[in-house]
């Protein structure tokens, strides 16, 4: 997605996850910029000047549905996904800019990022 530009939206410490993407071939250019500790008030009005968010389910995912943000929450298969994602929905009735986009099975996450990646691709050829 060339017309794209990706900012990191994880707090902590994230630079050598986005060192070991750099390295990638056909890899985004992806920025940093949330702090090592989440606050509010500095999280809130990034993610808010962001066109959209994909996340998985953290503080991140809330903020981003709680200000209306379009965002993609990616949910594990099986044990780990929180009831708040529901089972049998695609989106929210918390947050209604969310959807949600799940495993169908534990540990293929691939499938789910391609998906999102088409979503995103088709949102972009606007």
């Amino acid at each position: 997605m060339s017309d794209c530009r990706f900012v990191d939206l994880q707090y902590g410490d994230t630079s050598s996850e986005r060192k070991r993407s750099r390295a990638r071939p056909a890899s985004a250019s992806i920025t940093s910029t949330i702090s090592t500790t989440p606050t509010t008030s500095t999280d809130c009005p990034l993610i808010g000047a962001c066109d959209l968010v994909v996340t998985v389910s953290n503080t991140t995912a809330h903020l981003a549905g709680a200000l209306g943000q379009e965002t993609y929450v990616l949910v594990p298969y099986g044990q780990a996904r929180m009831w708040y994602w529901f089972h049998d929905r695609t989106d929210n009735p918390f947050y209604p800019e969310i959807k949600i986009r799940r495993q169908a099975r534990t540990h293929d996450w691939a499938s789910v990022i391609e998906r999102v990646a088409g979503d995103i691709a088709g949102r972009t050829s606007r």
